[in-house]
């Protein structure tokens, strides 16, 4: 979103940052705490953890991720 929107993406996996940043220039209309999936980018990719996600886990990340990319790509169409 801000890639399509020419404002400058913060170099961070961290989605709590990079959510910070898209509210700065529109509501994120996505009802889930996106910090809470900050881990699956950042510890299990680069950090030796032990950490084991669960299935439930997994099925949630992508659900809010569909969410998030539905939002998005409504964004763009009203915008382009």
């Amino acid at each position: 979103m801000l890639v399509h929107l020419e404002k400058p993406v913060p170099i961070t996996r961290d989605l709590g940052v990079i959510t910070e940043r898209v509210n700065q220039y529109l509501t994120l209309e996505v009802h889930a705490d996106l910090t809470l999936y900050t881990e699956f980018a950042t510890i299990r990719r680069y950090e030796n953890s032990d950490m084991v996600f669960e299935k439930d886990d997994i099925k949630a990340a992508i659900e809010v991720a569909e969410l998030v990319l539905v939002w998005v790509k409504s964004k763009i169409s009203i915008q382009s």
